[in-house]
């Protein structure tokens, strides 16, 4: 969000909200990473305030579709706290710290150990593909499993707590008569359709079973 500013600061309004968007799914991870935690409320205040901001300064839209209007911005979906989990036979599964057989290596998840960083292409500190670690550093990550080797997949389930935090859902439909009541007058359904859902208050944490 402060590159966001500096950016508008130096004219460069397109750089500068690209850099705001970036920092709201910043926000909606931390969320996911932090969930169940106390710092979990901390990063659920700055992602409202964040959206805000952004709405404010470089206005939001909704996703057109085929089938109408779509909700795909970051602080409406955090407010949605579960996710998928995929249900499959996997072969081999190797740990991220030795890369060896994860059945048969030494090393316990969610431990800190020193990783020699490698990538292939996926980091193994971190485990993703365009990050700053650089190949042969050693840092210190926490460890967890790789699969690389999956059989079949079964199907997909909706879990409370998905063993990876950011699977959740990227996209909801809005009905055209909520899309409609934010529109400006003489608006017709087909054309781009403006979000202003960040200026009202918080709609709430939906768990499944739909509570708050």
């Amino acid at each position: 969000m402060s590159q966001s500013r500096l950016q508008l600061l130096e004219g460069a309004s397109d750089a500068g909200e690209h850099q705001a968007r970036e920092a709201l799914s910043a926000y909606w991870s931390a969320m996911n990473w932090l969930e169940d935690t106390d710092d979990c409320e901390a990063a659920h205040a700055k992602l409202h305030d964040a959206g805000r901001w952004v709405m404010e300064t470089f206005r939001c839209t909704y996703a057109r579709t085929d089938r109408g209007y779509e909700q795909q911005c970051p602080v409406s979906l955090a407010h949605l706290r579960f996710g998928f989990s995929p249900e499959m036979v996997v072969g081999l599964v190797v740990c991220s710290v030795c890369g060896q057989d994860a059945t048969a290596c030494e090393h316990i998840v969610g431990r800190v150990y020193d990783v020699v960083c490698a990538k292939d292409p996926e980091c193994n500190v971190c485990g993703s593909e365009d990050c700053a670690h650089a190949r042969g550093e050693t840092y210190s990550a926490s460890c967890h499993r790789i699969i690389t080797e999956i059989k079949r997949v079964e199907g997909i389930a909706l879990v409370a707590r998905p063993a990876t935090p950011d699977a959740r859902i990227l996209g909801r439909p809005r009905d055209l008569s909520l899309v409609r009541s934010t529109q400006p007058p003489g608006w017709q359904p087909g054309g781009p359709a403006r979000c202003i859902e960040c200026r009202g208050v918080c709609e709430g944490l939906r768990e499944l079973g739909g509570g708050h």
